[in-house]
């Protein structure tokens, strides 16, 4: 994988992380708003230089970009609102697997159920996605699209992935600083 793809890759997975972290209500000092706008300003570069990578990547015209652009941000809602109930019914089905705790067997196939059910939505979220990318995207570029995304996402679930296990275990880690700027009080 080229240098530039990983940067791509992981820029879109900062974004990925604080577009989640944002649906989350926050609650804390005033100086959130700080925070909330460095964010979506972080954010929103992090978008353009994704949108310009995958432009120059699938070698799209600006009329295809801008079509892309607003193609993937219909689907990117309705993929964040399915991600976040896939990890409420996976979060009910750990605690009702967990050591020590009486499972309930028809809660389980319920949520057994819905861990199914949000697997054929994504499908078909995927499905309706790609017939809308056809009206303007070639076969090729469909596939090359196809697999960048696949690839963000890929790496995206790693880091939750790493990042639920550090919290598991109880391991806060400290808020990165840039250089030259000084830790918080």
């Amino acid at each position: 994988m080229s240098s530039k793809l990983v940067a791509i890759v992981f820029a879109g997975s900062l974004f990925a992380a604080s577009a989640a972290s944002a649906q989350v209500p926050r609650q804390g000092p005033p100086g959130d708003s700080v925070a909330a706008q460095r964010r979506a300003a972080l954010e929103s570069q992090v978008r353009q230089r994704i949108g310009a990578v995958v432009k120059e990547r699938l070698q799209l015209s600006d009329a295809q970009a801008q079509q892309l652009q607003e193609t993937e941000g219909r689907f990117e809602l309705r993929r964040r609102d399915l991600l976040q109930r896939e990890m409420r019914v996976r979060r009910d089905l750990r605690q009702q697997l967990s050591p020590g705790v009486a499972a309930d067997q028809q809660r389980v196939a319920s949520l057994l159920d819905q861990i199914m059910a949000v697997h054929r939505e994504r499908v078909a979220i995927t499905e309706q996605e790609q017939r809308d990318l056809a009206r303007f995207l070639t076969p090729v570029q469909r596939a090359k699209y196809l697999g960048l995304q696949g690839e963000l996402r890929s790496r995206i679930e790693g880091m939750r992935q790493r990042g639920e296990a550090t919290r598991q275990r109880g391991v806060v880690r400290p808020p990165q600083r840039g250089p030259g700027r000084p830790p918080r009080p």
